[in-house]
């Protein structure tokens, strides 16, 4: 009787060890990737920036028709205060809606992602 009280433990220990053990290894982690001008800012700030009188190459405005002209910009951090309508700026896009919160937060993680081209 009292080896089959041991044998008894013993197997339910093991039962409750082996299925413990074995659950919740099949999750995979993707990394994030990272943003960059070609594939994530560059449609947007064409789109919605780049353009005669607003800020197309040679612009007083401040260019972002190319990459250099556009992380340059970033940098000053006036463009994510400019898209997020903050006070002491000038909200853009001028004269037409804010950016929807999708574009807005991908031009986020192209600056916070270091702009990669």
């Amino acid at each position: 009787m009292k080896n089959l009280k041991f044998y008894t433990f013993v197997l339910l220990t093991s039962t409750i060890v082996l299925f413990t053990a074995c659950g919740g290894d099949d999750e995979t982690v993707t990394p994030d990737p990272k943003a960059t001008y070609t594939a994530d800012a560059k449609s947007i700030l064409n789109a919605s920036c780049n353009f005669s009188g607003c800020h197309n190459i040679g612009s007083a405005n401040g260019s972002i028709g190319n990459y250099a002209d556009a992380k340059a910009f970033a940098q000053g951090n006036e463009l994510l205060k400019a898209i997020n309508h903050e006070d002491g700026v000038t909200a853009m896009p001028q004269g037409t809606n804010k950016l929807s919160d999708a574009k807005i937060a991908s031009l986020e993680k192209w600056v916070a992602d270091g702009y990669l081209e």
